[in-house]
């Protein structure tokens, strides 16, 4: 039965149910009719362990006497099980087996790829579109019908954004070129990709009341054409942010959802909202162009009453209906199997590739590559590099490494060892960054301070200091960029990015990183430095000078262009 068929078999109740969520990361669907629920997760770093978990497995551990906290200390500690309790033990072993069976492997062992920023900063769509296609494979194993942020192409405005590291490039056209990519690797699966969050969700800071106010060029020249070259990729599905346009809230914003993204463009997927993004009544967002109502258990009865009131047409409910209908049927096609051995290799290439195309070498005075002496590593904690951000991108995992894994280490944090010895420190400079806060400032830590004030004050004649940056966006070096004798950038770069650091700090390969985004001497340097909001409603100043345009036309030097 075609689309049209089945809509017309349909009641008006069973087209509203179709459209809204019955759980976290799944829709309703119409069991009755024999049209399954969609399954939805977070996955553009890998598989995101806290969601699936609260999806699959929160009745279970309900109806077995466990809380909620111990089922998120299971996603988390999933893989650090001296962590456990003993009753989480018993949580997790259940899990595990469910897991074997979903999976069909003998080992869970998910995959952590490179974020949106060292993905921008390949340059390259080929890396991108095979980190893609591994996300994609990744989301078959795990039976995701959709997976979230794949891409999030949100414009890199302003650096203290808690997400920064997600997005691809400050400059419309790298994103648009690298973006689309990404999706089609997805799609290629046989996984619906999601391009987020539409549009100009560009802080974290009160993300879900905030109102944009964006000229029209703007938005057309700046903060639009990423999500368009995805629909022209093929993605199945856009998501509508929780901000405001022009005193629109997205997901109730016709312009940009039924007169730009499917009228204009031509997108013939579906508007899912961001998670609870939907604050008003639910008919007229439908009517405004919103197909999907996330998460569940989401009232579909506004729909019904729209209709009968005259704030949503038939039509405008078909087309939403057909649209998710569509969905489903895509979800639904039959999809590959692959052994435990090809997962694994596949994924470790992809996400080595990324890395190591991604990491870029800021400065170099000669440090570089390693060819003598002994090497330092010094940090505030380990010799571990945090691999993902926090939030939707966070992943757990047990592939994760230290750099001590595949770099020659004399010594880690061994201050006596550096002063004695004609020695390289590799300082490790991590910064932890999440969805949901923006960050506060642009400087680095004091420990780490410390201890490069430390270092440089008792470094000898024939040391070198190489600073690898394992942080979410620009900060702010000072002192310390004159300091080191070689910078790096790694961001957070996924469960492969040690080996790739090792590899550029011993030679191996040549660094091909280039920066995607302009790096300032300080924060106030930067072309929205005065539109930072201090409540609900950010103007966007810069017009089109953000970025590097802004510097060039205000004529200030960055640090690292």
């Amino acid at each position: 039965m075609d689309i049209r068929d089945r809509l017309s078999d349909m009641t008006i109740e069973e087209k509203a149910s179709l459209l809204c969520g019955a759980s976290s990361f799944r829709t309703k669907g119409v069991p009755e009719r024999g049209i399954p629920g969609i399954k939805m997760l977070d996955g553009g770093t890998g598989m995101n362990f806290e969601q699936l978990f609260s999806d699959r497995y929160s009745s279970y551990a309900k109806e077995n006497g466990y809380t909620s906290v111990e089922l998120l200390d299971c996603s988390r500690e999933f893989f650090n099980v001296s962590a456990l309790t003993e009753r989480e033990k018993e949580l997790r072993a259940y899990i595990l087996e469910d897991l074997k069976a979903l999976t069909g492997y003998a080992v869970i062992s998910p995959g952590c790829y490179p974020p949106g920023v060292l993905l921008g900063a390949t340059w390259d769509p080929h890396v991108v579109k095979k980190t893609g296609e591994a996300l994609g494979m990744e989301a078959l194993v795990y039976g995701i019908d959709c997976l979230l942020g794949t891409p999030n192409v949100n414009l890199l405005r302003e650096p203290r954004n808690g997400r920064f590291f997600e997005g691809y490039s400050e400059d419309p056209f790298l994103a648009a070129s690298l973006a689309g990519e990404f999706a089609s690797g997805v799609e290629a699966t046989g996984v619906c990709a999601n391009v987020k969050h539409f549009a100009a969700n560009n802080l974290e800071i009160n993300r879900t009341v905030i109102n944009e106010h964006i000229s029209e060029r703007a938005l057309r020249e700046l903060y639009l054409p990423a999500f368009k070259a995805c629909v022209d990729k093929g993605v199945s599905t856009v998501m509508a942010a929780y901000n405001s346009v022009n005193g629109k809230k997205c997901v109730e914003n016709r312009k940009l959802l039924r007169e730009i993204l499917k009228e204009e463009w031509g997108f013939k997927g579906a508007v899912v909202t961001d998670w609870g993004a939907c604050t008003g009544r639910t008919g007229d967002a439908v009517s405004a162009g919103t197909d999907i109502f996330m998460p569940g258990p989401w009232d579909s009865s506004d729909i019904s009453e729209a209709l009968r009131e005259g704030r949503l047409t038939r039509e405008e409910l078909d087309d939403a209906a057909s649209r998710v209908l569509a969905l489903t049927e895509k979800c639904g096609r039959k999809r590959p199997c692959i052994s435990f051995e090809e997962y694994m290799e596949r994924g470790d290439v992809a996400a080595y590739n990324a890395a190591a195309e991604g990491i870029v070498l800021l400065k170099n005075n000669g440090a570089l590559p390693v060819r003598r002496g002994k090497i330092v590593i010094f940090s505030e904690d380990s010799a571990d590099l945090l691999d993902c951000g926090s939030g939707s991108a966070q992943v757990f995992t047990d592939r994760h490494y230290g750099l001590d894994r595949y770099l020659s280490v004399s010594a880690v944090n061994d201050q006596a060892f550096w002063e004695e010895n004609d020695a390289t420190a590799i300082v490790i400079v991590s910064m932890p960054s999440a969805e949901g806060a923006d960050r506060k400032d642009l400087e680095i830590g004091e420990g780490i301070r410390r201890i490069l004030d430390r270092l440089i004050r008792t470094r000898r004649d024939n040391s070198r200091i190489v600073l690898v940056l394992n942080v979410p966006g620009p900060v702010t070096l000072r002192g310390y960029k004159d300091a080191a004798d070689a910078v790096i950038f790694t961001c957070y770069p996924g469960m492969m990015g040690t080996r790739a650091l090792a590899d550029i700090i011993t030679g191996k390969i040549s660094p091909s990183g280039k920066l995607p985004f302009t790096w300032p001497v300080r924060y106030e340097d930067t072309p929205a430095f005065l539109c930072y909001p201090d409540g609900d409603s950010c103007t966007y100043g810069e017009g089109i000078f953000t970025g590097y345009r802004g510097y060039e036309i205000r004529k200030i030097r960055p640090d690292f262009p």
